[in-house]
C-alpha cells in the first residue's frame, strides 16, 4: 500500500541522513586533529607565557562551537527559505530540536582535538 511505501521510503532516507551525518561529524573530527597539529606553535607560545590546559582546550573548543553554532544557523536560515519557496510547513519544532541535537554533536567533535592541544607540551610545538 501507499503507506507502506511512504514508510520505507522514510527509512531510506532516515539511513541516507544518519550516514551523511556521521561521515560529517568524522570529517570535522580530522579536521579539528588536523587544526591542532597545524597551530601546535601557537599553542607553545600560549604555554610558554603561562595559558593552562584548560585556557587552551576551552579555546579550540570555543572555536569549534562557533563553527559549529554558524553552520546550524546558515542550516536552519536556508531550510525557512527552501519551506516558503516549496509552501511546504517544513521547520517546526521537531526540526529545531533535531537541528539543536546536531549542534550538540558537533560540539563534541571538538572535545578530543581540545584535550589533545591542551597536552601538547612546550618542547614538542618548537619541534614541529
Amino acid at each position: 500500500t501507499a503507506d507502506e511505501i511512504m514508510k520505507a521510503a522514510g527509512n531510506v532516507i532516515t539511513m541516507i541522513s544518519l550516514v551523511s551525518l556521521t561521515v560529517s561529524y568524522l570529517n570535522l573530527l580530522a579536521g579539528n586533529l588536523s587544526t591542532v597539529k597545524a597551530r601546535s606553535y601557537e599553542v607553545g607560545v600560549r604555554k610558554s607565557l603561562g595559558a593552562s590546559n584548560g585556557n587552551i582546550m576551552i579555546q579550540f573548543m570555543g572555536e569549534n562551537a562557533f563553527m559549529v553554532i554558524s553552520a546550524a544557523a546558515v542550516s536552519l536560515v536556508i531550510c525557512c527559505l527552501a519551506s516558503l519557496i516549496l509552501s511546504v510547513g517544513f521547520i517546526g519544532k521537531r526540526e529545531v530540536v533535531m537541528l539543536f541535537k546536531m549542534a550538540v554533536c558537533g560540539m563534541l567533535c571538538g572535545l578530543y582535538p581540545g584535550y589533545k592541544a591542551g597536552r601538547i607540551t612546550i618542547m614538542e610545538a618548537i619541534r614541529s
